[in-house]
């Protein structure tokens, strides 16, 4: 069994809150995007779109990412089945409502 207790709220596909760097200031959860955005290597494809609009290459990384980590929900005993690719998709889609 996948011990991922040391995770908050490991039984939670996305975070409900944020974490703020300043006391006192509310934050909203960073997304997939907004974290990728700050990495060098997706750069160049977030660039490359208009102002609003996430990249394929993105979301393509994100759906593998919301895979493994429902995965590793079901090898810990926090989910007991593993959603098809239409949920995951319909899950990143309600996230981002696009």
């Amino acid at each position: 069994k996948l011990d991922i207790s040391a995770n908050p709220d490991p039984d939670k596909i996305f975070p409900v809150k944020g974490r703020s760097f300043k006391r006192k200031v509310k934050r909203e959860p960073a997304t997939f995007h907004d974290v990728v955005s700050m990495l060098g290597q997706y750069s160049r494809h977030i660039m490359s779109q208009e102002e609003d609009v996430i990249p394929e290459l993105i979301n393509v990384n994100e759906t593998v990412s919301l895979f493994r980590w429902l995965r590793n929900q079901c090898l810990a005993g926090y989910r007991e089945t593993m959603p098809t690719e239409d949920e995951v998709e319909r899950i990143i889609s309600e996230r981002y409502k696009l």
